[in-house]
């Protein structure tokens, strides 16, 4: 069970039925039994391995442990009530899957890039089998096409956070047979039709072109090369799509809101803004009047403190890679990881995805595996926890 692409398939699969939680009918997901079956099989077989945690993965434990348990808390001052608690299951099982991943560390930092294949390859397959072989009702709208785009585990918007972050990913490390898994990605993103991934797409190449330049690990050839090969394939996809009747709508719509950015969101963040004025301890986590942004969002459901700790912990890894004095010196592996994960905060200042049970699951195996090439510069900080039967 400590397979990260079998790990990464049961996030794929989606719900598994309805349960009845706190008064509620919870939807509960595949992934959320394998993982807790997973999780309690690895603590039954702990006294039989080692288990290395640095001191990044006990930050990490240990503040989203805080901000769990404050969620909780929140219940008895809420206005909303036992609505909040699935909310609270969500970073719950964000502290899961990152311990898990810790308890399994090795498995999944070596086969990590195997599993966003097998993800992103099953979200293709399955567009590609609605739009072309399930087409009842195809339209030819852009939003009719955009409806369409659906999977066992979410649609179109929710789904380009994956294959951005898979695309990024793939075209920077360039692991055996990159070209083809960047290309099926990149098939099933133009199949989302999402504005805010294409959009989160740029911005982050845009990202990585600075770290290359900047860094002296990478030779001017490399950064050249990367450079030449980012533009290339931008240029082809823009080709095709404006030759199409669909992707001429999706630059549209992608114009328009870069034209009147937070357009059809300013109503929400005004709400959140006054909540957090009204109630600066937090509301608890709660869809109601999302805002579709991570950081307001966070400080809404957590309050101002632990809303703030939330999001310092979801934005280290940028944080830390933006450390000048330490900008020229990071790996390829880190600038992939890091690069692919930026995509995810900047697609989620602008649509629901962190407090989503499916993608804080799979989130913490992200954070696990970036706070894992951080820390093999620093093995002196390591701390080895070795327990023996």
């Amino acid at each position: 069970m400590n397979r990260p692409e079998l790990f990464f398939v049961f996030i794929n699969l989606g719900v598994l039925g309805s349960i009845p939680l706190f008064g509620l009918q919870y939807n509960i997901n595949y992934i959320e039994v394998y993982l807790l079956i997973g999780f309690i099989y690895s603590l039954f077989f702990l006294f039989k391995r080692k288990i290395e945690f640095s001191k990044l993965d006990l930050v990490y434990c240990v503040t989203l442990s805080i901000v769990f348990l404050y969620s909780l808390i929140l219940f008895y001052f809420s206005p909303h009530g036992v609505t909040i608690l699935p909310g609270s299951l969500t970073v719950f099982y964000m502290l899961i899957s990152y311990v898990f991943s810790v308890i399994n560390k090795k498995e999944f930092v070596k086969n990590f890039y195997k599993a966003i294949r097998w993800m992103t390859l099953a979200i293709t397959i399955q567009l590609l089998y609605v739009f072309f072989i399930d087409n009842s009702g195809f339209s030819s709208n852009y939003y009719g096409l955009k409806n369409e785009a659906k999977t066992l585990m979410g649609s179109s918007n929710y789904l380009s956070f994956f294959l951005v972050f898979s695309i990024i990913y793939e075209v920077i490390t360039r692991k055996q047979n990159w070209l083809i898994f960047s290309s099926v990605s990149s098939v099933g993103l133009i199949l989302t039709l999402s504005k805010g991934g294409f959009l989160s797409l740029l911005l982050s190449i845009f990202l990585y072109i600075i770290l290359i330049f900047s860094n002296k690990e990478t030779s001017k050839k490399k950064a050249r090369n990367a450079l030449i090969f980012s533009f290339l394939t931008l240029f082809i996809v823009f080709f095709i799509l404006s030759n199409v009747d669909f992707g001429k709508q999706l630059f549209g719509n992608l114009l328009y809101n870069i034209n009147e950015p937070g357009a059809g969101r300013i109503p929400l963040w005004d709400k959140a803004i006054f909540s957090i004025q009204s109630n600066f301890l937090g509301t608890g986590i709660t869809y109601v009047d999302d805002p579709h942004n991570l950081l307001l969002k966070s400080i809404r459901d957590l309050g101002i403190i632990t809303g703030l700790l939330y999001i310092s912990l979801m934005l280290f890894p940028i944080l830390k890679i933006f450390r000048i004095e330490k900008m020229k010196k990071f790996t390829v592996e880190e600038i992939a990881l890091v690069s692919s994960y930026s995509s995810i905060v900047i697609h989620s200042l602008f649509e629901i995805f962190y407090f989503d049970t499916l993608s804080a699951i799979w989130i913490g195996v992200i954070l696990m595996v970036i706070n894992q090439e951080f820390s093999k510069k620093n093995k002196i900080n390591e701390i080895r926890l070795e327990i023996e039967e």
